[in-house]
């Protein structure tokens, strides 16, 4: 998909929006993979 690029933003809304409209495998170029945790839920942490 050019032109598309996954929204920058921390709206939950947004970003639920987004992907009901959109393939993740669309954007295989604007993935990265990361080494630590990206979200810290109820004192734990997670990789999600």
């Amino acid at each position: 998909m050019k032109g598309n690029k996954i929204p920058q933003t921390d709206s939950i809304q947004e970003l639920a929006d987004f992907w009901d409209t959109h393939d993740l495998t669309d954007f295989d170029a604007e993935l990265e993979e990361v080494d630590e945790p990206v979200f810290i839920l109820n004192g734990e942490q997670s990789q999600a």
